[in-house]
């Protein structure tokens, strides 16, 4: 089960990054005794937390009517976890083709996660902001910078990605 909890969380809940193959060891992991339901049960999340990112998930900004955008407290700190785990769920809402999440990681960094499916790369939109990635999944880190101008820096990337059409890889 411990392995498959491995597999579970670097593809994303088989989102990501998965082949035959993937799912030919998931097949035997399943024969030796792996459970699903204890997985589940490994990554089940802090009620505290959930109700953090639900807030944080309520108050998401929409961009060119296709990148959704959730910022945290900037009172608090975040772990880099957090913010990717914001992002994957952005990329659940139907129109939402590319989700940022950014929150402070210390005094002196905030950070950006970009979660997309297959529409738009998230690789470049991080490059352009000092970060990098895979097409689909992406981040970033930046010294010296509020919250809110990492926002609008995010902003302006976006507003130039849509002017130039680089969506796809």
């Amino acid at each position: 089960s411990l392995m498959l909890l491995g597999i579970v969380t670097d593809t994303s809940n088989l989102m990501y990054r998965t082949s035959y193959q993937t799912f030919s060891v998931l097949s035997k992991l399943q024969m030796y005794g792996a459970e699903m339901p204890k997985v589940q049960r490994y990554l089940r999340e802090d009620f505290d937390m959930y109700v953090k990112r639900m807030t944080i998930l309520n108050n998401v900004e929409m961009v060119e009517g296709q990148y959704g955008i959730a910022v945290c407290n900037s009172d608090d700190y975040v772990t880099r976890q957090f913010i990717a785990k914001v992002a994957d769920s952005l990329i659940l809402v139907e129109s939402i083709k590319a989700g940022f999440c950014i929150g402070r990681i210390n005094d002196h960094q905030v950070a950006i996660s970009a979660r997309s499916l297959d529409e738009v790369n998230v690789q470049v939109i991080m490059e352009r902001l000092g970060g990098g990635g895979h097409f689909n999944n992406s981040a970033t880190q930046i010294e010296g910078i509020t919250i809110d101008e990492a926002k609008e820096r995010l902003i302006n990337v976006l507003k130039v990605q849509d002017q130039i059409g680089e969506k796809m890889m």
